[in-house]
């Protein structure tokens, strides 16, 4: 009897040793405050090549929308109260590279920021019937915050703005858009693998629709930004959704990095 509770005491000790590893472990990741510091974005590299494409209602790849997009160092600069690294974007149409815009990037210690210029581009892409996500970036400000290393989760935007509606126009509603670290990944490029770093957005959009008949509008867009150290962006996405509203899908959009160089100073 004796022995038969020595050993009831040891396994419930070893069960409550593993107990309190799992919780103090919080997921198996290191805490965003215990990281060491990075430099996400420090304006060396000269040139990236984006595969960019369409994503369908599952958010897979639709091939046939395939196309690339190359951004090439033009200058460091100011722009709206920032210093910041000015790329000029090409975007490759039947077979040559045509000069589409310009967009801009910042950096700090543990931060990336990409400008309105960065978001327009991606965001361009979602529309329909007049409905279009780049619409929502254009009021709420001019620099985004997609990346900090020391941050669990913060608020991008939490605000009203003004946005067309599909056969009903020009709607009011409120935005809340949250960024959330979210652990890192392996992506494979030139047959290197390179840790990056993801961080998620939920961007939900609300509003209250009162003609031609009361409707409370109530939608989630994800999508995410995976970041690594003294590159920037690797990959991004916003996945596909629907308004349910006229049970109308909104197809997504992807780009991930396939090139990079790099300034001489810094191979």
């Amino acid at each position: 009897m004796k022995n038969k509770i020595i050993m009831l005491i040891s396994m419930m000790s070893i069960a409550a040793f593993i107990v309190s590893c799992s919780d103090d472990s919080d997921g198996g990741g290191t805490k965003p405050e215990d990281k060491e510091d990075v430099e996400y974005f420090d304006g060396s590299v000269e040139s990236y090549v984006y595969n960019e494409y369409d994503l369908d209602t599952n958010n897979v790849k639709i091939s046939s929308t395939v196309h690339q997009d190359s951004l090439a160092f033009k200058q460091e600069t100011q722009i709206n109260s920032k210093a910041a690294s000015e790329y000029s974007m090409f975007t490759n149409v039947d077979g040559s590279y045509v000069n589409d815009s310009t967009v801009y990037f910042s950096g700090e210690t543990n931060k990336m920021y990409a400008h309105l210029t960065v978001l327009q581009s991606m965001f361009g892409n979602i529309e329909a019937e007049g409905f279009s996500l780049e619409t929502f970036f254009d009021q709420i400000g001019r620099w985004f915050l997609i990346a900090d290393n020391k941050a669990v989760s913060w608020v991008l935007y939490d605000g009203g703005v003004t946005f067309n509606l599909p056969q009903l126009g020009e709607t009011d509603g409120d935005v809340v858009i949250t960024m959330r670290n979210s652990g890192t990944e392996s992506i494979i490029i030139n047959d290197e693998s390179i840790i990056t770093d993801k961080f998620t957005m939920t961007m939900n959009i609300k509003s209250q629709i009162t003609e031609p008949a009361e409707f409370s509008l109530d939608i989630d867009v994800s999508g995410a930004f995976w970041v690594a150290p003294n590159i920037g962006i690797v990959k991004s996405n916003v996945n596909s959704f629907k308004l349910p509203l006229i049970n109308l899908w909104v197809e997504g959009t992807e780009s991930v990095l396939v090139n990079y160089t790099k300034s001489v100073e810094e191979q």
